[in-house]
């Protein structure tokens, strides 16, 4: 093998392993007045209602915005119809 391919190989295993990421991150946020706690953190429980919180990289995020939209439509009985949330996009790293 080359010197240089194996430098090159060496350093993406390094940038995978040890440089932070970063990208567009989709986000569920609760339209309930509540300016502070209304991102969602994960999935409704029965009689627990939606976990909610205030900080991103706490709650869960999705890569696409069809991927935020099949996930609450399977895990919550919130409906974008209704005006019951909004998803937020953020860069952000992950």
């Amino acid at each position: 093998m080359n010197f240089a391919l194996i430098l090159y190989m060496v350093y993406i295993k390094w940038r995978d392993n040890y440089c932070m990421r970063y990208g567009w991150r989709y986000f569920v946020v609760l339209n309930n007045g509540n300016q502070i706690n209304n991102i969602v953190e994960g999935a409704e429980s029965p009689g627990d209602g939606i976990p909610v919180c205030c900080d991103f990289s706490v709650a869960i995020s999705f890569d696409s915005s069809n991927e935020l939209l099949q996930w609450v439509k399977e895990n919550t009985d919130l409906k974008v119809e209704n005006g019951d949330f909004h998803m937020e996009v953020h860069y952000m790293s992950y």
